[in-house]
């Protein structure tokens, strides 16, 4: 069973999201204070006290320690399509595992959550090195997702990039966005502009200007 979103363990570590007439909450851990897990909600702009739509990419929770979604502080994007994206932090990741179901935890994993009816899992994205990110306290979520400027000339025109503790950037595909991977497709090069780990690592949202792509921790990259 999951865990109940307890203000003792979680806080809303992630900025807000207004996408269709819904703010989107999301909650983190409290400074990694006992069990918890992700979560996300959904509440009707124009009525808060409507009971909201509810989501956590960790259901069954199965070490209590789950996938967390904070992003720094960076809110969930969206597209036109009123579809959400968001990072997950360190946790389980076993949707495509063989043994016994469920299969529905998606730690340190980009997510593409559908919003038109409640709020599901359409499309994911998880490293390969997900079992050393989880391992190593390397949250993929520790940085923010960001829907690009669709590139309708381009080979791939919807584009979503993002990264975390590990110092890369993934240039993914939004409408394929790769599911579990054994290598690192959409990869941009990995940025150490520092020796201070707290300070190499994606701790950010990355935000578009004028061609290029800024992040503190990262440079810039051309898209």
């Amino acid at each position: 069973m999951g865990i109940r979103s307890m203000r003792s363990r979680t806080t809303s570590g992630a900025g807000l999201a207004l996408v269709n007439g819904k703010v989107y909450v999301s909650e983190a851990s409290h400074c990694d204070n006992g069990a918890y897990q992700g979560w996300v909600f959904g509440y009707a702009a124009s009525d808060l006290t409507v009971a909201p739509d509810v989501f956590t990419p960790a259901a069954h929770a199965p070490t209590g320690v789950e996938s967390g979604i904070w992003m720094s502080g960076g809110a969930p994007a969206s597209d036109s399509a009123n579809n959400v994206y968001l990072i997950t932090g360190n946790g389980t990741f076993d949707v495509t595992s063989t043994t016994g179901p469920p299969h529905d935890d998606y730690g340190d994993s980009i997510l593409k959550l559908s919003t038109s009816t409640g709020i599901s899992v359409v499309d994911y994205f998880a490293p390969a090195n997900f079992g050393s990110l989880q391992s190593g306290d390397t949250d993929l979520g520790s940085g923010g997702a960001a829907v690009l400027v669709d590139q309708p000339g381009g080979p791939v025109p919807h584009l979503l990039i993002g990264g975390g503790k590990s110092q890369i950037l993934y240039l993914l595909n939004r409408d394929n966005l790769g599911q579990e991977t054994t290598a690192t497709p959409y990869r941009s090069r990995s940025y150490r502009r520092s020796r201070n780990f707290c300070h190499a690592s994606i701790l950010e949202q990355s935000t578009l200007h004028r061609g290029s792509l800024w992040n503190d921790n990262a440079a810039s990259v051309h898209v």
